[in-house]
């Protein structure tokens, strides 16, 4: 019998507008956080369910967090700072991204803020995600539609509208 090579599953990373604006608070003001998000991504695209570290872990159940998002996880990159996702589906897996928070912010230090979690879980749970092939392609139709535009083609109104859609994630999968 010949050994046929075991697949690694396909990936699919999915971003909300909420880790985009966290992720680039921290990103800037902290570049250890840009590193160890790097190595997340890099363990998870080797198995997507592999735990980051030891700190890997679901919210606790019963909480505002893990009820509004049911298998929201966070991982550590750094001391007080986390990234909170959830994985699912098979080939390919679906890996979204919440955000990236310190425990304050997210309710879940010390103590808990439950009042904190509860707002923050309500936020999650509205978030829309946004493929990265799905960002390229409406990044490439809004510079289309500017060009367009400036060249007096295509109605300010429609610019206008192509924009709001963008901002909105209306062309993506709400969780």
């Amino acid at each position: 019998m010949k050994n046929t090579p075991i697949e690694k599953p396909k990936l699919s990373v999915f971003k909300c507008p909420l880790f985009t604006e966290t992720a680039d608070k921290y990103f800037d003001k902290v570049p250890s956080v840009h590193r160890a998000y790097l190595d997340f991504l890099k363990v998870k695209r080797e198995n997507p369910i592999a735990p980051f570290g030891k700190s890997d872990k679901s919210n606790p159940i019963s909480t505002p967090l893990a009820d509004s998002i049911p298998k929201l996880r966070h991982a550590h990159l750094s001391h007080d700072i986390s990234v909170f996702y959830t994985v699912s589906g098979a080939n390919p897996v679906q890996l979204k991204l919440y955000s990236i928070m310190s425990h304050d912010e997210a309710g879940i230090g010390q103590p808990v803020n439950y009042k904190k979690q509860k707002s923050l879980g309500k936020k999650m749970a509205n978030q829309v995600f946004t493929s990265p092939e799905t960002q390229r392609i409406m990044e490439d139709m809004i510079s289309l539609a500017t060009r367009l535009n400036e060249e007096k083609i295509l109605p300010d109104y429609l610019l206008e509208q192509l924009n709001l859609m963008y901002n909105q994630g209306s062309t993506t999968t709400k969780e």
